[in-house]
């Protein structure tokens, strides 16, 4: 059984694994960030029980995959939300490779950000998404 991808917090996966409920741990990018995911890595770890990268848009937690002993594929999301991103990691031969860039490996084409850009985006469509608070700055 793989599960989790749905999930935000590391303890949200603690029944799952304390039950022994799931096979395979999926964690998605939305798990509060690369320290949540880590988090979770963790927990799955100490349970001996694999992790998977879900819903990864640009593939963008190529870097944090490969550093997960226990990662076992990952997701790759390429339904145009990416097309701003530069530098993102290429699939040859059904494995992501990683580039050099530093960070997580990827940057933004201003030009292709500016012609994606909402001057009046509804507020139900960025504020709030995962809980971020109003006056994050995803909203201008």
């Amino acid at each position: 059984m793989a599960t989790g991808e749905n999930l935000n917090l590391a303890n949200e996966y603690v029944p799952l694994l304390t039950h022994g409920a799931v096979d395979v741990v999926q964690i998605s990018v939305h798990n509060a960030g690369i320290t949540g995911a880590l988090q979770v890595a963790e927990l799955a770890y100490a349970f001996d029980r694999p992790v998977t990268m879900n819903n990864c848009t640009g593939r963008v937690t190529a870097h944090l995959a490969a550093a997960l002993r226990h990662h076992a594929m990952m997701e790759v999301l390429d339904a145009g939300r990416d097309a701003v991103l530069t530098g993102q990691p290429r699939i040859e031969d059904g494995h992501l490779v990683l580039g050099d860039e530093p960070g997580i490996g990827f940057g933004f084409d201003p030009e292709r950000l500016a012609r994606c850009r909402m001057d009046n985006p509804p507020a139900s469509s960025l504020a709030g998404a995962y809980g971020q608070a109003s006056d994050a700055g995803l909203v201008g």
